[in-house]
Order: C-alpha cells, then sequence, then structure tokens
C-alpha cells in the first residue's frame, strides 16, 4: 500500500492511495462503500464476511464527506486498486486543554487494560490512544486469548470487541463472570466496544455481564468518559 499527498493550493490537500491487491470489478465499484460490505474471499463477491465488519469504507467515505470530499475508485480485476479524494485544510484555531475534567469524572492514570480486538488497524489505533494516556495495553485476537491472557495477568479492566473469531465477546464475558478465569477475576470490569448501535446488541453486552458500552469508531472523549464511569461505579 502506498500514499501519497499532494498540495493543491494552500489549503486544499489531494490524498491518494494506491494498493497492489486483486482488484475490484466494475459492477462492485459502487457498493463497496456501503455498510457491512467487503469482498469474499471464497468468491470475490463483496457480502459480508467473516474477516470484519465491513464498515471500513463506509466510515471512511463518510469521514471524507464531513469535510466536503469524496472518495474515487479506479480498480481493475488483477491490476490493484487506487483511492483518491481531495479536501480543504485550513489551518486549525488552538483550542485549550481544561486543566480539570468535567464534573463527575474522575481520571485514573496507568491502568493495566486487557484490550480485546481482532483487527489490527483498529487494535493500533485503541493501544495508542490508551498508551498516550500512560495506560499499560496487552492485545487478544480473540475471547479465548482474553481467558487465557486474563488467567496468567493482572488487569484493571477489559474493552472487549463483541465480534471475534474463536470466541465472540459476549461468550468471553460469561465465561469469565461464570469463573472462567478464576475466581478472583469474575469481578473485572468490562466495556463493550462495537460498530452496532442498536438497542438489542447493547442489552446483550448488558445481559452477558459487561459494565459498559461505546460504538465504534471510538472517539478519545467518549472512551475516557466510558471508562472513568465505569471505575467509578465499580470502585
Amino acid at each position: 500500500v502506498r500514499l501519497a499527498i499532494r498540495a493543491d493550493s494552500q489549503d486544499r490537500y489531494t490524498f491518494r492511495i494506491t494498493d497492489t491487491g486483486k482488484g475490484i470489478a466494475p459492477e462492485y465499484q459502487e457498493s463497496i462503500f456501503g455498510k457491512f460490505t467487503q469482498v469474499n474471499k471464497k468468491n470475490d463477491s463483496f457480502v459480508r464476511d467473516e474477516s470484519g465488519s465491513g464498515l471500513g469504507l463506509f466510515i471512511s467515505q463518510s469521514l471524507v464527506a464531513l469535510m466536503g470530499g469524496r472518495i474515487e475508485l479506479e480498480s481493475e480485476p488483477g491490476q490493484g486498486s487506487r483511492f483518491h479524494f481531495s479536501i480543504a485544510l485550513p489551518p486549525a484555531t488552538p483550542v485549550p486543554v481544561p486543566k480539570t475534567l468535567p464534573v463527575g469524572q474522575k481520571e485514573f492514570a496507568e491502568l493495566r487494560i486487557l484490550l480485546a480486538e481482532d483487527i489490527h488497524i483498529n487494535a493500533f489505533l485503541a493501544k495508542t490512544v490508551l498508551e498516550k494516556a500512560r495506560h499499560r495495553v496487552d492485545v487478544a485476537q480473540s475471547g479465548a486469548e482474553v481467558l487465557e491472557l486474563l488467567q496468567a495477568g493482572e488487569y484493571d479492566l477489559i474493552l472487549m470487541d463483541i465480534e471475534m473469531p474463536v470466541m465472540d465477546g459476549i461468550q468471553a464475558t460469561r465465561q469469565i463472570r461464570n469463573g472462567g478465569a478464576g475466581e478472583q477475576k469474575r469481578r473485572i470490569p468490562i466495556i463493550a466496544m462495537t460498530a452496532h448501535v442498536l438497542a438489542d446488541v447493547r442489552e446483550a453486552c448488558l445481559e452477558a455481564g459487561m459494565n459498559g458500552f461505546i460504538t465504534k469508531p471510538i472517539e478519545i472523549s467518549g472512551l475516557n468518559a466510558e471508562i472513568s464511569n465505569v471505575l467509578q461505579i465499580w470502585a
């Protein structure tokens, strides 16, 4: 994958991303930007696959649209793909950083967090954000790995993706609450992370024993607030 950025004017830039993948047939080039759509590795069709959420390009297109642009695609089967968009990026206005947290929020520094996320880029971004806040983070890529790491180590909190291979987040939470990672680990705070915003998904997470709920894409302020709220209640 290659990224090229070109300054078209003082405040306008064009971004071009090129890959050397299998390419995308013309009849699928519009649908690939839809929700829950991705390459089916078995037959090259574009359907909901088991390897991810199918929201990446939809979210990317939505974010670029909010900035006044549109992602364009050039691709041929067997020749890779080229995505490009142009947006205005004027200098930002400095925002003062508050010296105190909002009322009702407490700072919890240097937490030991177990992050359960099977999609590499999502795990990398979340881990980076958490480590900048001085937390120590270990990553598990399945519910089964969560149980293994939790049995072997000490953690203050679990951030649990609900869609993972081998064992999903809801199954892993039930196992933990039933003592599957050890009796002393049953009450560890668990926050669900999911791209789904439906009420029944949230309800299923809470019924499984999770203590909080955040939606993807994750916002830093929302993540910090939910961690603070859950740990204050759990304390």
